[in-house]
């Protein structure tokens, strides 16, 4: 829409936000689950998509229908210490604003968080620390950063940015 928001298609699919099988109030987030309503050949019942949503109303544009943020995937978020969820779309737009980082891989363990980072030239340690200053305020856990030379990805894959080990 001009606002930029993302409309949901309500006549053509029933959407639900759901926290632990149960549908959220409003402007809560929850996961995406979707049926669709407008074929029966091939229809999608109560599909859980993965996502973490927040929908709303109330749309600048005018439009009637819900509104959706998206948030994130959910084997890419952790809660942080206060309870809020850490998403990998915060994460990218935290270190999206520090320059001489080529690519970055987060593992999340025992509320310590090990910040693997491939610099774009030389590793410059005060760039580092800024990075685990910002992340520790984000998450409220630990951050340990290591510089590395590469972060392997296994064959036909793309690089798991954040891995979170329970």
């Amino acid at each position: 829409c001009p606002s930029g928001n993302l409309h949901l298609l309500e006549p053509l699919f029933h959407f639900e936000v759901l926290k632990k099988e149960r549908l959220v109030p409003k402007s809560e987030h929850g996961m995406l689950v979707i049926t669709s309503m407008d074929t029966q050949f091939r229809p999608l019942i109560r599909y859980a998509t993965g996502d973490l949503v927040q929908a709303s109303s109330g749309c600048p544009c005018g439009h009637p229908s819900r509104i959706m943020n998206y948030l994130g995937r959910a084997k890419d978020l952790f809660l942080s210490k206060n309870g809020r969820w850490v998403t990998l779309k915060a994460i990218d737009g935290l270190l999206g604003e520090v320059p001489g980082i080529k690519y970055f891989q987060i593992v999340v363990q025992a509320k310590t968080i090990q910040l693997f980072l491939v610099p774009l030239g030389s590793p410059d340690p005060l760039i580092a620390k800024a990075i685990q200053r910002k992340l520790a305020r984000l998450t409220g856990w630990k951050v340990v950063p290591r510089w590395v030379a590469s972060i392997s990805v296994p064959p036909r894959r793309k690089l798991n940015s954040l891995i979170v080990n329970s």
